[in-house]
């Protein structure tokens, strides 16, 4: 039960942590490069393909050699992740009393208003996103994700950073002075409301709340200003 509860906060974390400041659409852009779609690979040690297998077409979820939700292509990843919940805080999204409960335990911040209350006055400010279109077979995109850890310091790795489509930055990791290691280009930027920073034009805000302050937070950040951390 405590796995499953912890699994199910773990979800919860999944489904606000892509409550953006800017377009939804920025994932689903058609625009950005695309290459070509992988050839088929055998997988040794599987059974013979009969002839209906042969004629029923496979379903790809993007179009590179190996997609990371592929749920065939690691037993760890299919056992943690449940492609039926969405990444994408909505209006009307009601929540496990047990996952909230341990939600709410990571970091108490005193008298927490009732979950449902707070989204409401959240969805008055922003609107609730779009419903996320399916996967492209013919599309592959690429990214990449930096923390604001040393490990990077004298890699050299910022024109690979860079030469990705998306590019997600963490917390307040520092390009100034060190674009030789880990580039300067920012697609989207992920914070709590402790570690927020500005964002130059271009770059989408992703907020990663672990208390439902964070979400007043959000809601304020966008209306009264009323609440400052």
């Amino acid at each position: 039960m405590a796995m499953r509860r912890r699994l199910c906060a773990l979800t919860l974390a999944a489904a606000v942590l892509f409550i953006t400041l800017a377009s939804h659409s920025h994932f689903l852009s058609v625009t950005l490069p695309t290459r070509g779609p992988a050839p088929p690979t055998g997988k040794p040690g599987t059974e013979p393909v009969t002839t209906e297998a042969r004629t029923r077409p496979l379903l790809r979820l993007c179009g590179c050699t190996s997609c990371v939700s592929d749920l065939e292509s690691s037993d760890w990843f299919r056992q943690r992740y449940n492609p039926h919940k969405q990444p994408i805080l909505k209006q009307n999204q009601s929540v496990e009393g047990g996952a909230l409960s341990w939600w709410k335990m990571l970091q108490r911040s005193g008298n927490d208003r009732p979950l449902q209350e707070v989204m409401s006055e959240l969805f008055r400010v922003i609107a609730s996103p779009p419903e996320p279109l399916k996967p492209r077979s013919s599309l592959c995109r690429s990214c990449a994700v930096v923390g604001n850890s040393g490990n990077l310091l004298k890699s050299e790795y910022g024109a690979v950073i860079d030469s990705h489509q998306s590019v997600f930055r963490m917390n307040r990791a520092q390009t100034t002075g060190f674009v030789q290691d880990v580039g300067n280009r920012s697609t989207h930027h992920f914070m709590y409301p402790e570690s927020a920073v500005d964002l130059n034009p271009g770059v989408h805000m992703v907020l990663v709340p672990f208390k439902i302050r964070d979400l007043e937070w959000l809601r304020s950040a966008l209306s009264t200003g009323d609440i400052t951390t």
